[in-house]
């Protein structure tokens, strides 16, 4: 009855502290909207917290549209994207019935940085103008250690995005080309190898000895058909008349290629012939 009643405790305060893990990972901890700027993790002065609150303001009382700047010491284990759209709802940010909200998220600690954009403005700030501003505004500025200007230049593309210049900042941010993949860099340096080694072959001036070589052997080959010719005629009628035990060659051709070495010799090397 003891054992039973031990076992049922510890179930129990296993089930319960499963509960609350998952209870406490599905329901993050989210700062407090106190601003246009909320420098959670403390990359901004408060100079330059001013100033991009300035910023913002004007454009909202401009456009209606509203768009805030959270930094955040930890996305505590979630993915930035599902954190930033629960921090987005929680906020309520946006106009309620145009749904004009955008949200600058910089996540320091996991190296992430997202814009998200409400509903009402998922038109114009598209989801590939928003990864343009990230990948060549935002985020080259911050791999240099310049935080504040990251966040300012990102935020001035957003906002001229949102104020109808979207083809001016495609223009300044045109997508960088895909790299070639190494297999075509391979076959285009093999294909140059073999066209130079072909162009030097032919430019390569043939040496005094070579010159000899050739015209010997187009000489050779010159008698050799000659004699061919003369001996047709002869041959085909010593044939007829012969016995039939006389072999004759077919009519083949030699160029002069092969090799040569002493009979018996140890070297077992064998050089060329030079003819």
């Amino acid at each position: 009855m003891i054992v039973k009643m031990k076992f049922s405790v510890g179930f129990l305060c296993f089930m319960a502290w499963m509960m609350v893990a998952v209870t406490g990972f599905a329901a993050p901890i989210y700062p407090k909207l106190t601003g246009r700027v909320v420098d959670k993790a403390s990359l901004l002065t408060a100079t330059e917290k001013k100033q991009l609150t300035n910023q913002l303001k004007a454009h909202e009382e401009k456009s209606s549209d509203q768009l805030v700047i959270v930094t955040l010491p930890s996305l505590q284990g979630y993915d930035i994207a599902d954190f930033s759209l629960n921090l987005a709802r929680h906020w309520k940010i946006g106009q309620k019935d145009k749904d004009n909200g955008v949200l600058l998220v910089i996540a320091p600690k996991e190296n992430k940085v997202r814009i998200e954009v409400g509903y009402g403005l998922e038109g114009t700030l598209t989801d590939a103008l928003s990864k343009l501003i990230i990948v060549r505004v935002v985020a080259p500025l911050y791999k240099r250690g310049k935080a504040y200007q990251a966040i300012q230049s990102g935020t001035n593309e957003i906002i001229a995005v949102l104020s109808g210049n979207a083809d001016e900042v495609r223009a300044r941010f045109k997508p960088l080309p895909e790299p070639v993949p190494w297999f075509v860099w391979l076959f285009l340096l093999g294909s140059l190898g073999i066209v130079i080694f072909v162009l030097i072959k032919w430019l390569m001036p043939v040496s005094e000895e070579e010159k000899r070589r050739r015209k010997k052997r187009a000489q050779h080959r010159k008698k050799s058909r000659k004699d061919r010719d003369d001996d047709d005629s002869s041959s085909s009628s010593s044939r007829s008349s012969s016995s039939g035990s006389r072999w004759f060659g077919g009519g083949g051709d030699f160029g002069g290629g092969g090799s040569s070495s002493n009979l018996g010799s140890s070297d077992d090397g064998g050089g060329g012939d030079d003819d």
